[in-house]
């Protein structure tokens, strides 16, 4: 019999005629049985152990990762109050609306305390734009007042302002001498606040 790598057509088709049904049928079976073995268990063995390994890894990384995240979750929790607090007491500094209506008045108040006499007082348009998100809820006014009393009494009405709990801002400040008392000085100060805009909830 011609080796194999040496048979013709002829000679595929004189083979094909002298087999047997029934060999045929254990041909067939044992290709099933070779494709059985090759897919079920050879390929998940050498080809797709590659991916599992690849995928086991990646679900390792990512286990390392989450308790990671859970480790810091204490700290995270304690900055999260913390910001929060932070943000409460930085609204509850803001003035509501219509309420710089009074504020005229807690100057006043500020500059006797100090013993400061306010001799003007005007509130001014505040030409600016406070940048977005800001401007869509909150509003910028200013104030200029004109003010006297000495030097020392004068930084403790600085002082008083600074340390309001409401939101103060000193935006420029210029003090001179009286002419007519050494001892006394005059002061032009524009003072800038921030308020919440109408129908937006402190």
């Amino acid at each position: 019999m011609k080796p194999i790598r040496q048979w013709t057509k002829a000679d595929i088709i004189d083979f094909y005629k002298k087999v047997d049904k029934k060999t045929w049928l254990r041909i067939a079976g044992l290709a099933v049985g070779a494709a059985v073995i090759l897919f079920g268990m050879i390929w998940p063995a050498w080809i797709s152990r590659i991916d599992v390994r690849q995928q086991i890894r990646d679900h390792q990384g990512r286990i390392l990762i989450a308790q990671g995240q859970m480790r810091k979750k204490p700290e995270w929790l304690k900055q999260k109050e913390e910001y929060r607090k932070f943000i409460l007491d930085s609204k509850g500094r803001i003035y509501g609306h219509g309420e710089t209506s009074r504020l005229l008045g807690v100057i006043s108040k500020l500059a006797g305390e100090s013993k400061v006499g306010i001799i003007a007082s005007q509130p001014k348009v505040f030409e600016g734009k406070l940048p977005e998100p800001f401007a869509k809820q909150y509003q910028a006014e200013l104030y200029d007042l004109t003010v006297e009393g000495n030097y020392h009494d004068m930084g403790n009405f600085i002082a008083h302002l600074e340390s309001y709990p409401k939101m103060l801002r000193i935006r420029s400040f210029r003090i001179s001498p009286r002419t007519d008392s050494p001892k006394a000085c005059v002061a032009e100060v524009t003072l800038s606040v921030v308020s919440f805009k109408e129908g937006v909830p402190p």
